[in-house]
């Protein structure tokens, strides 16, 4: 048994000089600060924001407006290229496969930057992480409202440990004010196709709402004729009631993606092999005989078929493998004016995650018997993952004076597991889009974690000279806590 703990204790200060920026004003510190309110259609910003009027650090946004220019479908992350100093990248045109995606801000990469969704934690955005999911898998591109990048050391009230180089906080659109409703539909090459519906209830007595669903798929772009679909299929909802001194809001989210991946090609292979070089899928016979040619048995030297030139055989595989994920998300908030001058904040949420990932490799598969009639030197490799997260978030902010005081909470409780197992009962082709039910062979690893965080900060905001002089000082706390445990696999 493994147990680690680490406390850590941040504190900054920062101050800004509102010159002649010819920018509209962000806030996007926090839940408690979310910045100028944004229209319940989403559009009320509609040009990329850099250091807004009164801002204490460097602050660039992302509004559905940036998004129009690209392919329905595109996701959130992918679309920050648009932002000075980001660079998302994704072996995929739309930025989906989550294996690829990667993201550097001014030399921060992806787990360097803390991800949160109106206020609520999304984990570090590493693939395969342990405390959340990307954005694509938590919002519609269509229901975003707006995405803050906030650089350098962010915000105090971010709810993140991995915030290092920055945060970016993204906000989901509010329901419309009038009963309507969006549909799009996209066709492209490789099969590729994309629908998306949103339904808005409109305001009654205060209460709106809205439901949206999308699915797509998409073929692999490599030369890899069969078991090559990619699937998305992902609702979103959310709910506002508005009263006089607050409103609550609710929000869900279900996300189930299943894509098959692409070949990871080093230069030399990119040199030998061309950009679409992927598995030998549907030709069975043919990847088996190659597949001899890297295992041991007596029956294996005279059925080994070298791979041509300028294949070697080590680049030969049936699949890339298939990438699973189901994610179930909600969160429950309430905004209140306790006063004119006190404003608080409480919000709760849920995630669970279910993963895998389904690879081809070799090694002997002897169905269970003494018999070598049998025998295929192709086995399954099949990692599994799950995430049980719940956390609260509270703040509570005063106006006092020229003072802006602001405390805050976040806790979060989470248990998350992987493992990985070997399938050796293969005797031939096999789709691997689906979490596999046979009992596996052998555990290589298997392994649960349990993890608490708790995090607090306070923070003043001193605006000075009609906002042109704008200090921030403050600090904050966190203590994280996980306790791993190797158990039982089969």
């Amino acid at each position: 048994m493994l147990k680690l703990s680490a406390s850590a204790l941040a504190m900054a200060a920062c101050f800004t000089l509102a010159g002649q920026a010819n920018a509209q004003e962000t806030s996007p510190a926090g839940p408690a600060t979310q910045g100028p309110s944004v229209e319940a259609d989403g559009e009320a910003l509609d040009t990329v924001i850099i250091v807004g009027k009164g801002e204490t650090r460097s602050v660039s946004t992302l509004t559905p407006s940036n998004l129009d220019v690209l392919p329905p479908g595109t996701s959130i992350q992918k679309a920050l290229n648009m932002l000075p100093g980001v660079m998302a990248q994704s072996i995929d045109a739309l930025g989906v496969n989550e294996q690829s995606l990667s993201l550097q801000v001014r030399g921060f990469n992806t787990t360097h930057l803390g991800y949160t969704l109106d206020g609520m934690p999304l984990g570090d955005g590493a693939y395969n992480n342990y405390n959340g999911l990307t954005i694509s898998r938590a919002l519609i591109s269509e229901n975003l409202a707006r995405a803050d990048l906030a650089t350098g050391i962010a915000g105090l009230s971010i709810a993140s440990t991995s915030n290092l180089g920055g945060a970016l906080i993204y906000t989901s659109r509010d329901p419309a004010k009038e009963f309507g409703g969006t549909a799009n539909y996209g066709i492209g090459s490789e099969n590729s196709q994309r629908s998306f519906l949103r339904i808005d209830s409109g305001e009654y007595a205060g209460f709106s709402a809205y439901v949206s669903a999308q699915y797509a798929e998409q073929d692999l772009f490599v030369d890899q004729p069969a078991f090559n679909k990619s699937t998305g299929e992902q609702y979103n909802a959310k709910a506002v009631y508005d009263f006089e001194r607050g409103k609550i809001t609710a929000f869900a989210d279900i996300s189930r993606t299943n894509q098959a991946d692409d070949a990871y090609l080093s230069k030399d292979m990119l040199n030998r092999l061309g950009p679409d070089w992927a598995g030998y899928a549907p030709d069975w016979a043919t990847y088996v005989s190659r597949a001899y040619c890297s295992v041991t048995a007596p029956t294996a030297p005279t059925r080994c078929v070298a791979a041509p030139s300028p294949q070697k055989n080590s680049d030969v595989t049936f699949t890339n493998g298939q990438i699973l994920r189901n994610d179930d998300l909600y969160y429950l908030a309430g905004d209140f004016d306790v006063t004119d001058t006190i404003s608080t904040r409480l919000q709760v949420y849920s995630h669970t995650d279910k993963g895998a990932g389904n690879n081809w490799i070799t090694g002997w598969s002897t169905q269970g018997t003494a018999s070598t009639a049998d025998d295929v030197p192709v086995q399954i490799r099949d990692t599994r993952y799950t995430i049980d997260r719940q956390g609260i978030l509270g703040n509570i902010g005063w106006e006092l004076g020229f003072n802006h005081i602001e405390a805050g909470f976040w806790l979060e409780d989470n248990t998350s597991s992987a493992a990985r197992y070997i399938h050796t009962t293969v005797t031939g082709p096999f789709d691997l889009a689906q979490y596999l039910q046979n009992q596996p062979d052998l555990a290589q690893w298997v392994q649960e974690t349990t993890w608490t965080t708790q995090q607090f900060y306070v923070q003043d905001t001193i605006s000075l000279f009609d906002d042109t002089l704008n200090i921030d000082f403050g600090f904050k706390s966190t203590h994280a806590k996980s306790d791993a445990a190797a158990i039982r696999g089969i």
